[in-house]
């Protein structure tokens, strides 16, 4: 038998090119954004030789030449559009009036049901003062709809209709913003979605590799503790995992368990920047808790040398206790240096 291959290593991009193989992208953008043509048309080079199906849509078809060449067209029926896509794989749809350029894509994007509708604008994603919403689910656009000043107002509310009618994802970013935002967890937008999807469960085999990425991602931030790979496979098989939409990883945490010590750590807690402000921490934690009692264990303990953190657990109900109060096995083989700055925080699981 020849020796398996070692996995490749895990990477956003290649990570968003498998969620999009396969299925139909639109992108819709004034002529204006296609005067400097290049940057889309090296990302629809991209999703292209990907396997990913796009739609290019603009109210000029000379501006959408600069993109597609010449496969534009004035077609809206979705079953032409498909047999077109089939043959070409990028297709420049014109709606020939820029006025109501909103009302047509939204109509254009309904019709077809394409999964993703990315949405060009020199605005870029929605904003609280200095803070992006990088993530936007349908009851939180209609709170900003019935309290907000956004000129583009006209543009969220057929976002808002789109979500409705079955599209599945609609991002809004910068040209300069697009590669960032569909090929990195941070992105660069808004991505906007009908529910809330935070889903927490174990890890499968399947999501290792995501996991992994995403706590050695963790690890050269600073944020956590450089484990051996042992330690990393110990955190993986106890691993839950935070998914948004049903699919991309957006955090992870482990219950490590201390046989006889009635005391579990939580270990390898990591959220994804993108989605920091959604809870996604909070809601591994609370997991975590639940995780803790079926093992039966009576406290979580956690071990950081970060002041946020620190602000974190003790947000979430943890208070600092002496190291003297967590197993003595957590210290065995610790960093001395570390040790002389690392925090314990500590919560009973009973009642949580």
């Amino acid at each position: 038998m020849s020796p398996a291959r070692r996995a490749p290593a895990f990477s956003e991009r290649a990570f968003y090119l498998r969620e999009f193989r396969g299925r139909t992208l639109a992108i819709a953008c004034r002529p204006a954004a296609l005067r400097e043509p290049r940057r889309l048309r090296a990302v629809v080079d991209t999703l292209v030789r990907n396997g990913t199906r796009v739609l290019v849509v603009s109210s000029s078809g000379d501006a959408l030449r600069r993109v597609v060449g010449d496969r534009v067209v004035e077609e809206r029926e979705a079953a032409p559009i498909w047999r077109a896509l089939r043959r070409e794989g990028r297709l420049g749809v014109c709606t020939g009036n820029d006025a109501n350029f909103v009302e047509a894509c939204c109509a254009l994007a309904a019709r077809w049901r394409v999964f993703k509708l990315v949405w060009i604008d020199s605005g870029g994603g929605l904003r609280v003062g200095r803070r992006r919403l990088s993530f936007v689910h349908r009851d939180e656009l209609r709170a900003l709809l019935a309290d907000t000043t956004e000129r583009r107002a006209p543009l969220l509310r057929g976002i808002d209709r789109l979500l409705d009618q079955g599209v599945e994802a609609i991002n809004l970013c910068t040209l300069a913003g697009l590669r960032e935002e569909l090929f990195t967890y941070d992105g660069s937008g808004t991505l906007f979605t009908r529910d809330r999807y935070i889903e927490v469960r174990p890890l499968s085999i399947d999501d290792f590799d995501a996991a992994r990425g995403m706590i050695a991602r963790g690890v050269k931030e600073g944020a956590l503790l450089r484990r051996s790979p042992a330690e990393v496979d110990r955190a993986l098989s106890a691993g839950l995992g935070a998914f948004v939409e049903g699919r991309h990883l957006a955090g992870v945490v482990s219950v490590l368990d201390y046989p006889g010590s009635g005391a579990g750590e939580v270990a390898c807690l990591y959220t994804l920047t993108r989605y920091l402000g959604e809870g996604v921490g909070a809601e591994l934690i609370e997991f975590a808790l639940a995780d803790a009692r079926r093992l039966g264990l009576q406290q979580l303990f956690a071990c950081t040398t970060n002041g946020a953190a620190a602000r974190f657990f003790r947000r979430r109900g943890f208070v600092r206790v002496a190291r003297s109060r967590v197993p003595d096995a957590k210290w065995q083989g610790y960093d001395p240096r570390r040790l002389a700055r690392v925090r314990v925080y500590a919560r009973e699981t009973a009642g949580a």
